[in-house]
């Protein structure tokens, strides 16, 4: 007996001991730490759990890329973070109840792609047989006299051989060509686009010109072809390899279109040269175009070979009936493309989330009865709930409450639950007076399952409904429709000022074509969505998104605080109408309003993505070089939509005041490429960024431009003596100096009064005018002006330096003769 009793004492110290080293413990785990990756197809818009190999990579035209997925059905449980990775670079996403979304930045990357352009060269023998004439698109008609030298020991020029300096407009309408010389090579004419000069390139405007990527003296003569726009390859490759060679596998289809650039050219056919190419904005347009000029020397008679030349008129001698000769040379040559595109490469969401490792019983949704319940009739209540922890043998039971009651009626006993398991159950109940009635579901009351407590803040909710006395429609047929049974739901119970909730209704009958919306109320008023009218439906799910409008408000200007839901459905085939109610949610307060962030500069025109104005830098901007403006580094801390507005008008400088006009720029536009100046000086722009709400910040900053004209300077000699011969090179223009990048080119100095001897005395007036490597001369206002002072060429002066006593023996006499 005693051994018995010591052996229970053991035991109860063994359990008391037990008992208190559990107390010491902490509380069971309710949730595991578990992550989660989608990987994001942007082409389906949709989410993959298996990694694609190889990785998924998205071309797109835009620089963003808006996303917006719901991963319920992706994860169980709750996340605690989330991330989105695209092109190797995490960023945070947001997380709205389970609902992912971000507005992406694509990494903007440069496609490529070749063609083929042929301009030609029309060319037209006049009937007499001696003179040619051409037209170029934009340019005036010019007739040429041919060289004796291409008639071959015909009474006719056999091919219009290298085309002179100078020739005759002839003016549309007019028989005969106008009788002053014309020069084809100058900078005020349009006619160097039909006639190759080195030095005076096609021109874009009064002050700048296309570039000649191959000034050659010996095609001086060559004809010329200017195509103002060219049209590009619908084609474009990841690099240029892929564009040689059409490779289909590396082919871009989505890219923007503007970023479209003529980068190069390169013959086809030997004689037939590429010399100027890219994207300008040529005199009298508002836009950029690609263009290209072509040249080719006319020195062989067209003979039949299509890399020659076609013949206008293909048959017999090729003559018209007046006797001339219309031909057509061929300027084929191979161009280079260049666009931006954005690409979104391994995108994918990684998920942190907390799985529950217990049993989690919670309710996902509760809907009322249509919001027009007569007194004396019945309507149903309808609760939803799931486990969303793992599964459970344990039996337990709902509870349902009426006005703070329970109805043992109702009460479900539960045996066991599934991971994920969904239970639906409906409360039919006579509403017999408009008092509110409240019903509440309870989950499992005295916690069977054995959840956490930490999870058990879900496990009860309450849906009010009011009856009415009175059910008359108040539609277009002014009735009601009892057939018109469904519920109404807001997804989610409470939301931050910014986020946005869906709503969803539902029909018991879906045989009839109704058309609906969702009517929401707060403080009296009401918005009507979608867009305040009525959308059709025919069967299945009706939903709208409440959400914070690009204007930074909600539908109808609603604030923060509650918002009630109704569903009004109209029956088309009885005119009634049916407004189900039930369903509200809470929105929480509005932040103060901050204003937008944003950075503007001028860019280099080679620069077209970057974040640091280079325009300033080394070397300067010339006038007519160009240059890029954008917007960058926008944001909002709100998350409110930035409108950028720029203030052309308000500068202080003419040229930045007119850029809108000259290039049809939209002020609202982030990026502007290939502005050209035109005025040197400081030209200061500023850009207003603004949130919906009217709260902006602003922005400003310089471009420096130089002139493009070389400015001359005279060296002279210290001291010009009438009649003698100046040394060569005494008076020089070597100080003169040109724009930046560019040399002043001294074997085109215009001098005046620059000579070897000036032959009296007196001042004489010398100056200088200077032309650039470019072709650019000096301004007339900017002429040097230089006064030598030539002096008398006197007869010279003799001096014998002697001592004034003298003795016998040595002494020193010293000539001092000399010329002043």
């Amino acid at each position: 007996m005693k051994k018995r009793n010591r052996l229970l004492s053991m035991l109860l110290i063994i359990i008391l001991t037990l008992e208190l080293v559990l107390s010491l413990l902490p509380e069971e785990i309710a949730e595991a730490a578990a992550q989660k990756t989608l990987y994001i197809d942007f082409k389906n818009n949709k989410l993959l759990e298996n990694q694609p190999t190889p990785p998924i990579d998205f071309y797109n035209s835009s620089k963003t890329f808006s996303i917006n997925f719901d991963v319920s059905n992706y994860i169980n449980g709750a996340i605690t973070s989330c991330q989105i990775e695209v092109n190797s670079v995490k960023i945070s996403c947001n997380n709205n109840d389970n609902r992912i979304s971000r507005i992406l930045i694509g990494l903007e990357k440069t496609i490529y792609a070749k063609g083929l352009t042929n301009p030609g060269h029309h060319i037209y023998r006049l009937p007499g047989g001696l003179d040619w004439e051409h037209k170029g698109e934009r340019t005036n008609i010019m007739q040429f006299e041919a060289a004796d030298s291409t008639k071959e020991g015909t009474a006719k020029s056999m091919y219009p051989g290298l085309i002179p300096n100078e020739g005759h407009i002839r003016q549309l309408g007019n028989e005969m060509a106008n009788p002053e010389i014309t020069y084809y090579s100058g900078w005020l004419y349009s006619t160097n686009d039909l006639r190759y000069n080195k030095g005076t390139p096609p021109r874009l405007n009064e002050s700048s010109a296309l570039p000649d990527y191959r000034p050659e003296e010996n095609m001086n003569g060559a004809a010329a072809t200017r195509s103002y726009d060219v049209a590009p390859p619908t084609k474009f490759y990841k690099s240029l390899g892929d564009a040689a060679t059409n490779n289909a596998s590396a082919e871009v289809s989505s890219y923007d279109v503007s970023s479209i650039q003529l980068v190069g050219a390169s013959p086809i056919n030997s004689g037939v040269e590429p010399y100027s190419w890219g994207k300008f904005i040529a005199e009298g347009a508002s836009i950029a175009t690609n263009q290209v000029a072509v040249r080719r020397q006319l020195t062989q008679e067209c003979d039949g070979d299509d890399t020659l030349c076609l013949f206008d008129i293909p048959s017999g001698n090729h003559e018209d009936s007046d006797g001339g000769y219309p031909i057509n040379y061929v300027m084929e040559v191979n161009t280079e493309w260049e666009a931006t595109t954005y690409l979104y490469s391994d995108a994918k969401i990684i998920i942190d989330y907390t799985a529950p490792v217990q049993p989690d019983l919670g309710y996902t949704a509760a809907s009322g009865p249509p919001a027009c319940v007569k007194v004396g009739s019945s309507a149903d209540v309808t609760f939803t709930y799931k486990n969303f922890g793992p599964s459970t043998p344990a039996v337990f039971k709902v509870e349902y409450k009426v006005n703070g009651i329970v109805n043992p009626s109702y009460t479900e006993t539960i045996h066991g639950a599934s991971n994920g398991q969904t239970f639906t159950k409906k409360i039919t109940y006579s509403f017999n007076n408009t008092s509110p009635q409240d019903f509440t579901m309870v989950i499992d009351a005295v916690n069977a399952v054995g959840e956490a407590s930490s999870t058990l803040t879900n496990n009860s909710t309450t849906v009010s409904v009011t009856a009415k006395s009175d059910c008359g429609g108040g539609g277009t047929g002014g009735c009601y429709a009892p057939d018109l049974i469904g519920t109404v739901k807001a997804e989610k119970s409470f939301i931050s000022w910014g986020q946005s909730n869906y709503v969803t209704g539902t029909l018991q009958n879906t045989s009839v074509n109704y058309k609906y919306k969702f009517r929401f109320w707060q403080n009296g008023t009401y918005a009507d969505l979608p867009d305040g009218t009525w959308a059709n439906k025919g069967t299945g799910a009706f939903e709208a998104n409440y959400y914070k409008q690009l204007d930074g408000a909600y539908p109808g200007g609603f604030i923060d605080g509650d918002v009630a839901v109704e569903f009004v459905v109209w029956d088309q085939s009885t005119n009634c109408i049916t407004s189900i109610g039930g369903a509200h949610f809470e929105v929480g307060p509005k932040p103060a309003n901050r204003p937008p962030n944003f950075q503007i500069g001028w860019f280099k025109a080679s620069n077209t993505t970057g974040t640091q104005p280079d325009a300033n830098n080394d070397p300067p901007v010339v006038v007519g070089d160009k240059v890029n403006l954008r917007a960058f580094n926008i944001s909002d801390p709100d998350g409110d939509q930035v409108t950028v507005s720029w203030q052309f008008s308000s500068s202080s400088s003419t040229w930045v005041q007119g850029l809108k006009s000259t290039h049809g720029l939209n002020v609202n536009d982030l990026k502007f490429t290939n502005l050209g100046t035109t005025t040197k000086g400081a030209h200061i722009v500023t850009a207003k960024a603004c949130d919906p709400s009217g709260l902006c910040s602003t922005q400003s900053d310089t471009l420096n431009v130089v002139s493009p004209y070389p400015i001359p300077c005279i060296n002279v000699p210290s001291r010009v003596v009438a009649g003698r011969t100046i040394p060569a090179n005494a008076i020089n223009g070597d100080c003169s100096t040109a724009a930046p990048g560019r040399t002043v080119d001294h074997t085109k100095d215009e001098w005046t009064n620059k000579r070897e001897v000036y032959p009296t005395p007196g001042p004489e007036t010398v100056m200088l005018e200077v032309t650039d490597n470019r072709g650019i001369h000096s301004l007339p206002e900017d002429k040097a002006v230089k006064v030598i002072n030539v002096v008398e060429d006197k007869p010279p002066v003799a001096e014998l330096m002697y001592p004034s006593v003298m003795t016998r023996g040595t002494f020193s006499v010293t000539n001092n003769t000399r010329s002043d």
